[in-house]
């Protein structure tokens, strides 16, 4: 079945942008922005490297669960599970050890809410404490502190983090323990906060927390400062201020977004979404002020995994290496597809059969995958390239002089042509409507849900921040006699059921008709949210749920759906 992650950029010739919008003075962090003119067949026509390290079962003490974060570290991957504690694995797969000092003493940590790598140090963050590990996992330090910490990225001489005081990002001194606040324009956007919300960018960090092009800087030269950077040169991009307006008004997004994003030290990923049509742009960015934006389309084969593009890249935010990204691949789910797949002839295949399909089960670790993309056109080390460039450069240079008036004709011509490409770039890029989940959303879905309010549950959300809010729902579905049904996103699917019960959720609601959970995977939006389904099986309407959220903006979310629904 085709999916509706569709990945698509128009056809243009490479173009030279230097700003994002003529009414703003915002930097602009890619200044250059090439486009791939063919619809990719393949996924390996974008993926340059790709390793697949089975994850060893050796005991309960190396199981892994809900990975919430990957980092490669001096050939070892560490991994947090379970909000509990992080799991080491050497790079073949073999389990090394585990930093489990889950409690309340001043060596231990209350819960594991983000986790940072430096200087041969693990920086464990509990949400109202900092514990400093060495990488085998004898304690360190301790720091204390008086707010929740969601974030954590250790920039320079400090500690960086986000907490759960909006419009706030906190820094602590490494060394002398002292904290400082620095405020950041994302009021709203705080409410979409990415799990791994910091970025690496020169010598500090990019903060995006929601869906605009802009985002906050922090650098390890300004410790005390905070700026704003745009990150693509596009004009049509979201920006914060509209992004904030859209969340206070719950209204749908009119313009382009940023859907996802992941940051290695090599590369960034950056996936926009173009609303209406629900193409998606692949922009694959360098460190040199560069993006490629690949064109990819439901007719692209995922010839690495053969699971799919959509899942290949679902977890990609998880983690980096210096090598590139790392994700994850559950077993089931990577033997099914090998087995649905079949023998294609290549190599690869019979590699995928003998070190993965003969060698895992289902019940198994996941398997990482290792991959970064293919560079810029000019970011491969070719020195025939670099020489062949510098060569055009001379030759354009002491044609200018010596035939100067030929080349004003010349460059007229190649300015009309950049013109009218960029034309066509802003006629390809327009204001188009787009929600959260419609990319992923389940033709069975649309079969269930019809007269239905879903209430879109993750695995990530703070059970006993909504939960009064959830049963609230209960007197309203009465009140307005309308289905309510419960869509997940959750590593496993017992997991989900436990929430449900905890929910004290009613059996008529608990995924009856429901498609599998994975039809729903995990996004961007960390907290509840409600939504209804249109005709076309699309979504037409979504609240998000705040903890203080009024009764009449629900109430009001309902009769409007009972409305729709009676027409």
């Amino acid at each position: 079945m085709k999916n509706n992650y569709l990945i698509t950029i128009g056809i243009f010739l490479p173009v030279l942008l230097t700003s994002c919008r003529s009414d703003q003075t915002i930097p602009t962090v890619i200044q250059e922005t090439t486009t791939r003119p063919v619809v990719t067949e393949v996924l390996s026509d974008i993926i340059d490297t790709c390793k697949f390290i089975p994850l060893e079962t050796a005991s309960d003490k190396s199981l892994v669960g809900h990975i919430s974060k990957i980092l490669k570290y001096k050939d070892k991957f560490y991994i947090a599970t379970d909000n509990k504690r992080i799991l080491v694995f050497n790079t073949d797969g073999s389990f090394s050890h585990r930093i489990d000092r889950l409690g309340r003493g001043p060596q231990e940590y209350a819960d594991l809410a983000d986790f940072d790598i430096a200087d041969d140090r693990i920086i464990v963050l509990s949400h109202h404490k900092i514990v400093v590990y060495t990488l085998d996992g004898a304690h360190v330090s301790s720091t204390p502190f008086d707010f929740n910490g969601l974030n954590i990225k250790v920039v320079g001489d400090n500690y960086l983090l986000r907490s759960n005081k909006e419009s706030f990002l906190r820094t602590i001194d490494i060394r002398s323990g002292k904290t400082g606040s620095l405020q950041v324009d994302m009021q709203q956007n705080m409410r979409l906060g990415r799990k791994n919300c910091f970025l690496p960018f020169d010598r500090g960090v990019l903060i995006q927390q929601g869906h605009s092009n802009i985002f906050s800087y922090y650098s390890a030269d300004a410790p005390t400062e905070i700026s704003e950077i745009a990150l693509l040169p596009d004009p049509d991009l979201l920006t914060s201020k509209q992004e904030d307006r859209m969340l206070k008004e719950n209204a749908s997004p009119s313009e382009k977004m940023i859907l996802d994003m992941a940051a290695s030290p090599i590369q960034y990923y950056c996936a926009v979404g173009n609303p209406e049509t629900k193409e998606v742009g692949l922009h694959i960015l360098d460190m040199k002020n560069r993006c490629v934006a690949h064109s990819l389309s439901t007719e692209t084969t995922d010839n690495l995994s053969y699971i799919g593009i959509d899942k290949f890249l679902q977890y990609i935010s998880l983690g980096s290496s210096p090598d590139g990204f790392l994700t994850y691949l559950r077993p089931a789910e990577l033997r099914e597809a090998i087995r649905r797949h079949g023998d294609d002839g290549t190599q690869h295949y019979r590699w995928m059969r003998e070190h993965i399909l003969d060698r895992i089960r289902d019940d198994d670790n996941p398997v990482l995958v290792e991959f970064r993309f293919k560079p810029t056109a000019d970011n491969r080390p070719h020195n025939i390239l670099i020489l062949a460039s510098i060569l055009c450069v001379i030759l354009a240079v002491t044609a200018m002089f010596v035939l100067q008036r030929r080349n004003r004709s010349v460059i007229y011509r190649i300015e009309s042509t950049i013109i009218e490409q960029n034309e066509m770039l802003r006629k390809q890029a327009e204001r188009q409507r787009l929600l959260y989940a419609t990319l992923f959303l389940d033709p069975k879905l649309a079969e269930t849900g019809r007269n239905t309010i879903f209430l879109r549950l993750h695995d990530d959300m703070c059970f006993n921040c909504y939960a009064p809010t959830i049963r609230e729902l209960y007197k309203l579905e009465e009140q307005f006699d309308i289905s309510l049904q419960a869509a997940g996103a959750y590593h496993y699917d017992a997991t989900f059921r436990q929430t449900l019960r905890d929910l004290e959720w009613r059996d008529r609601a608990a995924g009856n008709g429901m498609p599998p959970r994975e039809a729903l995977p995990a996004d961007e939006a960390m907290i509840p949210y409600l939504f209804t389904l249109g005709p076309d099986g699309q979504i037409d309407a979504l609240l998000f749920l705040s903890k203080q959220i009024p009764v009449e903006t629900v109430s009001a979310f309902f009769g409007a759906a009972v409305r729709r629904f009676a027409e």
